[in-house]
């Protein structure tokens, strides 16, 4: 039987870096995460393209990183809120020919808003328009501006306390349970 060169396929291992964290196309991504995905079988380094400029990622004019093998992430740095980036991983071995192996252009944006988790003690108090707000069955948004506290600075912010009731009663005249979905900060 005559040797024959066997395409890449279904039961072989990829040559191709895999599995891209963001995934592909991922929206409302941190803008502070690290790059992730998985090596290629034969891959020695890994060049990394990163920026916001798609055709510039895909023509891959300049690496922006030249990763050993076992390096796995890279940090792009603090990213832009609402800006869609590209990336793309080439594996490189170069003791075999067909090296390096172009990998895919992949993509993700960036979150417009920030999800708050440190907030500052504080006593301002916002109460909801509507009172009834709490009893309703359905989800409700409710957009406070920042402008609407008058002593509090949002780069200090540690703690926030939400309640139910009347400001400065502390008689209890109910219970249930409120469900918050995401307390944000988002750009004016």
């Amino acid at each position: 039987m005559a040797k024959q060169i066997v395409p890449q396929g279904w039961l072989q291992l990829p040559l191709r870096a895999t599995s891209p964290y963001p995934a592909h196309m991922a929206t409302g991504t941190p803008q502070t995460l690290l790059l992730r995905w998985a090596a290629g079988d034969r891959a020695a380094s890994h060049d990394l393209y990163f920026g916001d400029n798609k055709d510039a990622v895909e023509g891959g004019i300049a690496p922006t990183a030249r990763l050993g093998s076992g390096e796995l992430t890279y940090n792009p740095g603090a990213l832009e809120w609402g800006k869609t980036y590209y990336w793309r991983v080439d594996e490189v071995n170069a003791a075999v020919a067909e090296s390096p192996w172009k990998g895919v252009t992949w993509s993700f944006t960036t979150a417009d808003f920030l999800v708050v988790d440190d907030f500052e003690v504080y006593t301002d108090t916002v109460n909801h328009e509507d009172a009834a707000a709490v009893t309703s069955n359905t989800w409700l948004e409710w957009k406070i501006l920042l402008s609407r506290f008058s002593k509090v600075s949002p780069a200090k912010i540690k703690r926030m306390s939400i309640g139910v009731g009347t400001p400065g009663s502390v008689t209890p005249g109910g219970s249930g349970t409120i469900f918050v979905d995401d307390i944000r900060v988002v750009k004016p």
